[in-house]
């Protein structure tokens, strides 16, 4: 996760320098670390993880909002 907080920051850095592209690519790549991580609920689909949340482990490792 601190990667993607880190392109994620530098996403938003290159796009207030104005370089749409540079904000793009790393756009992307925190879309693809966040696809990669499959960060979201087994319920619900919602993302977790992201920002402080009350999450429970089941038996079969799959991972819900509590």
């Amino acid at each position: 996760l601190l990667v993607r907080t880190v392109q994620c920051r530098l996403s938003r850095i290159y796009g207030s320098l104005g370089d749409d592209e540079q904000k793009a690519h790393f756009a992307n790549i925190v879309a693809t670390t966040e696809g990669d991580l499959e960060l979201k609920c087994g319920g619900c689909n919602e993302p977790f993880g992201l920002e402080a949340d009350s999450l429970e482990a089941l038996p079969c490792s799959h991972i819900l909002h509590a």
